[in-house]
């Protein structure tokens, strides 16, 4: 079932790529043509350019985001108009209000929270912080921690077999190979025996990977499958609200999340980027049907079904674990950022040592912030980030924070065998959070997102071990690295003002 790229998915992207060029052009064209016609139409678009300025000024948004598009809009109004309906992001009311209705539908049925008392005290706010989110504290739910995804995807496939009511999917990437054709396998033979099958996957993230007929080639096998917010070839924000989560849930009973999404890279059954290491974690008990309740939102969102989750609600399970597992979600429509808050609580509650993954180190001035204040006070703060990237303009632009970083006393390490993919934080071994939340202003402002936040469980030992043999495996990034040329310096500390843009 696996498709050629130039044969079955290119022809059919070919038309939405066509149109979206044709409206750059458009801008390009009245920028570079005089006539009365263009003179006019460039003056109406650049007072456009003024008024998004000011709403940006009167907007809730983070300061930095904010002075990026600002600059952009205000030194080349036509390009930054075009570039602002691309790659804003804001979230359209209307699209919240979808949000919010499905978050609606869905509230009560997540698991009763957990007393908070038996928690440690340096992280009681944390918990307090996302049970007040509508995000539980979960006692009777065993966490496992893979260090690497072909490691994580053998136990996936066990799980999935076992699989009696239903399988549930979300991710951001979806692509046929082989690790697509071993699941969809088992979906299959699943479907058939009466399995309630459903998958979701994000449209742009999957844009060149799957051709726009998955979902019906999908439901001629039995198994429902939406992309969600399907991508239409117009300079419109809402295009860039996308689905980042990864979830995999097994009768609410099992259920995985982590940086891994559905292509081969991601189980090492393809080489890119070099080495590709990334993470899973496997909840079982209440935090695997917190999981499942996050599925169901967005399954409402995509298909504005009406439908309420007590039927898919497991009977009780207990996974006794030593600790607590938190899971969370984060939505771009809300106005607030609960992956960075996560991240915050974790830096501000480190005594001896935080350690941290992220394959792209762009982070909001809250976070540069904390971590330089965390250091400073003594904390082992150490981040390891690829060298090799997949994305060389953000790695590029992440350079711009090496330097406040490092003489804020924070240790960067680049991981020499190729390209970390995991979203890790570890507190002290006593806290951390696995998910899907990159430290950039896409994961942090505008996608959806998930996590789990661990206080005390068995799997924080296996965190810290993954997190010592990464370290181990990467070299420290020196103040002596970043010297370069007058250009180099004054195009880092340009880029670091569009940054957040990225």
């Amino acid at each position: 079932m696996k498709k050629r790229f130039f044969r079955d998915i290119l022809p059919h992207r070919f038309l939405p790529i066509l149109i979206l060029a044709a409206q750059a052009g458009l801008l390009f064209h009245v920028f570079l043509t005089k006539n009365p016609i263009t003179e006019a139409l460039s003056i109406l678009l650049e007072l456009l350019s003024l008024l998004l300025c000011l709403r940006l000024i009167s907007s809730d948004e983070k300061a930095e985001f904010k002075i990026g598009w600002i600059l952009l809009l205000l030194l080349l109004p036509l390009f930054g108009l075009g570039m602002y309906g691309l790659f804003h992001g804001a979230a359209t009311r209307r699209f919240g209000r979808r949000v919010a209705k499905s978050e609606a539908i869905t509230a009560g049925a997540m698991p009763p929270s957990a007393p908070l008392a038996n928690l440690p005290h340096m992280h009681a706010a944390q918990a307090r912080y996302l049970t007040n989110r509508g995000f539980p504290l979960c006692a009777n739910a065993k966490s496992t921690y893979y260090p690497l995804g072909d490691r994580a995807f053998g136990q996936m496939l066990a799980d999935l077999e076992q699989a009696q009511n239903y399988i549930f999917l979300e991710y951001f990437i979806l692509e046929e190979g082989q690790m697509w054709e071993q699941m969809l396998t088992i979906l299959r033979k699943k479907a058939a025996q009466g399995v309630t099958v459903r998958v979701i996957y994000d449209d742009l993230g999957s844009f060149f990977l799957l051709c726009p007929d998955f979902p019906q080639r999908m439901e001629a096998l039995g198994i429902s499958c939406v992309a969600f917010n399907p991508f239409r070839p117009l300079l419109a924000a809402k295009q860039n609200n996308r689905d980042h989560r990864k979830i995999l849930s097994v009768d609410g009973r099992i259920a995985y999340t982590g940086g891994i999404n559905i292509a081969d890279e991601y189980v090492g059954l393809k080489d890119r980027c070099g080495f590709w290491k990334d993470t899973a974690l496997r909840l079982e008990g209440s935090g695997a049907w917190s999981l499942t309740v996050m599925f169901l939102q967005t399954w409402q969102l995509c298909t504005q079904a009406a439908e309420l989750p007590e039927r898919f609600r497991p009977a009780p399970c207990p996974a006794p674990d030593l600790g607590w597992v938190q899971p969370y979600c984060d939505s771009p429509t809300d106005k607030e950022s609960v992956g960075e808050a996560v991240y915050l609580n974790l830096i501000h509650a480190a005594r001896e040592y935080l350690y941290l993954t992220t394959p792209y180190l762009i982070p909001t001035d809250s976070l540069v912030s904390a971590l330089v204040q965390a250091a400073k006070s003594g904390v082992d703060v150490r981040i390891a980030i690829p060298s090799v990237s997949d994305n060389k303009l953000a790695e590029f632009a992440g350079r711009s924070y090496y330097r406040t970083l490092l003489d804020g006393g924070v240790k960067l390490y680049r991981y020499d065998p190729g390209f970390i993919h995991a979203k890790i934080f570890l507190c002290d071994g006593t806290a951390g959070t696995v998910g899907t939340v990159n430290m950039d202003f896409r994961s942090l402002c505008l996608h959806f997102e998930c996590g789990v936040c661990l206080y005390g469980t068995e799997s924080l030992a296996a965190i810290r071990q993954d997190l010592d043999d990464v370290f181990a495996q990467s070299t420290p990034i020196l103040p002596a690295d970043l010297r370069g040329g007058f250009f180099t310096d004054l195009a880092l500390k340009l880029l670091r003002l569009f940054a957040p843009l990225l």
